[in-house]
């Protein structure tokens, strides 16, 4: 049934807070009054307003990092004050006692008789009486300048007095009338001076007792303990204190005696932030090195509250730089991130490949020209995956080549077979034959390359980008991975130390990068017997992932490199896969860099892990396509020789007559192996040995069809001759 009278509207529920009152227009039935919607839009715009730039300044400074530190120091004083306060006391005690021995050493010539008493003991007169008379003579000269100061200030004060008196009988005589400006003014001036004086006095109780405290502080260690927690807190932040207490505590004998004698350290680089962790320079006193603090690595972990893993010291720029690092609780664990070209973008190898992120956060890239890899583990902690990283790097790059051998029987490599110009794998005597074929193969184009250089960039000690771009010359980059070497090198009749596998590596070591040929080999097996020393120590970057022991630390990374800091057996097994240490600062003044590689992962039906790799490759192929480039072949290993002659007919394409430059083109695209690296002149000397000439039309160097018919057909002609037997037989 519908009602026709006024019917009171439902209302919304009170905000938490109003005040509902009968008048309320907004409560009252029928329309508002326009003073009632006035009303109601105050309070609204009062309820909706957002807050003021102070209120949020004020909110910012609250909530900030700062202000929680500070909290959390006067909160942890607040709790210590009882301690504090007979802390201050002592201090207040033991500084009195500190400046009575500085006064008796002053008045006794305390440091002049020490000198004295061991040039006796060692028997050294001349020094004893040296001292002696030098004891003397300064006592002579302290008297002396005593009884100055006295006389200067005995001086001054009866002249002050003097001076003082007549002016104030003069003031107080005359009247203020005819009280001269200059005098009224020195009185106002000897008045505040006066007033300051006086406050001194009474301040100065509390300054004695300030300087007290101060002289009487803990040299040792350090004396921030108003400021920084103690290591008993349960959440202490790293700083400069607590590295000094830690490093007070590891027994060693020269840093024992600095700090007894109230040394205190030179921080060289204060305590920062640095990423995940805090960094610290300290200059080590005389007689302690760096080396001494990264020998006892466990024990100042234990004392900073750290695992070792997260505890990093290196010996820095100089023998006695410490170079300390340490991580904050927990920040190793958990994955690297993840690979900034997994999904798009390409690279150049002369720029290096983006390979993971130090300790501290930092981006890692890793060089590829001019050097060689050696990287070594334990099985199963992640070398093959950092090895494999580089190469897909390499594979961004439609300029590179890339050969691969893995001695390993698995499928870790296959998923870059489509773009590797050479894939070898499995552990038989045919791969590690044919892998020492490949190496003969690299030191002959090696020689090849290094021709090639000293023609086109004369008096040049590398291959300069421009030239390597060039895909007639065959000076493009060539990288090798082999996987697993150690088994190539223990094969006895290819291998040891003087089977023709490692004198081609040797040889390749010592100059293939200057050619853009490149090795980077992976073992678990760094001993002498399977990875020769004389190889090992050819490799300019090193990479060692977790191993059980200093000598196969030592092995990969190189002495001494254990006793420098570079000590990748602190690395957790099976925890920190993928974490290297390489012995390269990467641009920085450090000896050693703890590398969290970049993780790349293979198809894994068991784990059921996704296949990056295919991808990835499916890119490298696209690239290749785009910028005209083809993968490269195996070498050629037969001993046919080539036929000049007829593989310049075959490129002549049935044209009559085709250009130099075109011509070079076509063979080293027919024949890679033979003809990347020819030059005019080369093919000038194929053409002279058979009675050809290079002619010219239109200004231009040409080689023409019919010269090269009548060429083929007068060799074949002599050859059939030659071969008919005598007439007589």
């Amino acid at each position: 049934m519908t009602s026709h009278g006024p019917q009171a509207q439902p209302q919304p529920p009170a905000r938490e807070g109003a005040l509902i009152s009968s008048s309320d227009p907004t409560t009252a039935d029928g329309p508002p009054s326009t003073a009632g919607r006035i009303a109601v839009a105050v309070r609204a715009a009062g309820r909706g307003r957002s807050p003021s730039p102070m209120v949020r300044l004020a909110r910012r400074m609250a909530d900030s990092p700062r202000t929680a530190r500070l909290r959390g120091v006067i909160g942890y004083r607040l709790r210590k004050a009882p301690v504090d306060a007979g802390r201050l006391c002592w201090f207040f005690l033991r500084g009195h006692a500190r400046w009575i021995a500085k006064g008796w050493r002053w008045a006794t010539h305390g440091d002049l008789r020490a000198d004295a008493r061991a040039a006796r003991l060692i028997g050294d007169r001349e020094t004893r009486r040296a001292a002696q008379e030098l004891i003397r003579a300064d006592a002579t000269a302290r008297w002396a300048k005593l009884g100055l100061a006295a006389y200067r200030v005995t001086l001054a004060g009866l002249l002050l007095t003097v001076v003082g008196g007549v002016l104030a009988i003069v003031y107080t005589s005359m009247d203020s009338a005819r009280i001269p400006a200059w005098l009224t003014g020195l009185v106002s001036v000897l008045g505040a001076v006066g007033a300051v004086l006086a406050w001194l006095l009474k301040a100065a109780p509390l300054g004695w007792v300030i300087a007290a405290i101060w002289e009487g502080r803990d040299h040792a260690p350090g004396a921030g303990f108003l400021l920084h927690p103690h290591r008993d807190d349960p959440d202490p932040w790293i700083d400069e204190r607590m590295i000094t207490t830690a490093l007070a505590t590891l027994n060693i004998a020269p840093l024992n005696r600095f700090f007894k004698d109230g040394g205190q350290l030179v921080y060289t680089i204060p305590a920062r932030r640095d990423g995940h962790g805090t960094a610290v320079q300290v200059r080590m006193p005389l007689g302690t090195k760096a080396s001494d603090v990264v020998a006892r690595t466990e024990l100042l972990a234990a004392n900073l509250g750290r695992l070792e893993v997260e505890t990093w010291p290196a010996v820095g720029p100089q023998a006695n730089i410490l170079d300390l690092w340490i991580a904050d609780p927990g920040a190793l664990d958990g994955p690297a991130p993840p690979w900034p070209l997994l999904d798009h973008g390409t690279v150049d190898v002369y720029a290096g490949v983006p390979w993971g992120v130090t300790i501290r956060g930092e981006p890692i890239t890793a060089p590829l020209i001019g050097t060689n890899w050696l990287f070594g583990a334990l099985a199963g902690q992640g070398k093959t995956a950092a090895l494999r990283l580089l190469a897909l790097g390499a594979a961004l790059d439609a300029t590179t080549e890339i050969r691969i051998v893995n001695f390993k029987p698995s499928g870790d490599w296959n998923p870059l077979g489509p773009r590797a110009s050479v894939l070898l794998v499995g552990m038989g005597t045919e791969v590690i034959t044919a892998c020492a074929d490949q190496l003969d193969w690299l030191v002959t184009d090696m020689q090849r390359r290094a021709e090639t250089l000293e023609r086109h960039a004369p008096g040049a000690n590398k291959v300069p980008k421009h030239l390597a771009a060039r895909k007639d010359l065959g000076l493009h980059p060539l990288l090798v991975f082999i996987d697993e070497v150690h088994v190539l090198f223990a094969d006895e009749q290819l291998g040891g130390k003087t089977g023709r596998a490692t004198l081609a590596m040797k040889t390749l070591l010592n100059m293939a990068r200057a050619f853009n040929i490149g090795l980077l080999v992976a073992t678990q097996r760094p001993d002498d017997r399977t990875l020769p020393a004389e190889i090992r120590d050819r490799f300019g970057m090193r990479a060692c992932l977790h191993v059980g022991n200093e000598a196969t630390n030592d092995m990969i990374l190189g002495k001494p490199a254990f006793a420098d800091g570079g000590r990748a057996t602190t690395l957790r097994y099976n925890i920190d896969r993928g974490t290297c240490v390489v012995n390269s600062g990467f641009g920085t003044n450090t000896k050693y860099t703890i590398v969290r590689t970049h993780h790349v992962s293979a198809h894994d039906p068991d784990t059921h892990t996704p296949d990056q790799i295919t991808p990835i490759i499916t890119r490298a192929l696209h690239l290749m396509t785009t910028t005209g480039r083809t993968i490269h072949a195996a070498p050629h290993t037969t001993d046919e020789p080539v036929d000049h002659l007829a593989d310049i007919h075959h490129v002549l394409r049935g044209q009559p007559r085709v250009r130099t430059q075109i011509m070079l083109t076509r063979l080293a695209e027919l024949n890679p192996g033979v003809y990347e690296g020819w030059s005019f002149s080369d093919l000038k000397t194929a053409l002279t040995h058979h009675g050809v000439e290079i002619s010219k039309s239109h200004g231009h160097s040409v080689i023409r069809a019919r010269d090269i018919t009548h060429a083929l057909t007068h060799r074949d002609t002599t050859h059939h001759r030659n071969s008919e037997p005598d007439a007589g037989n």
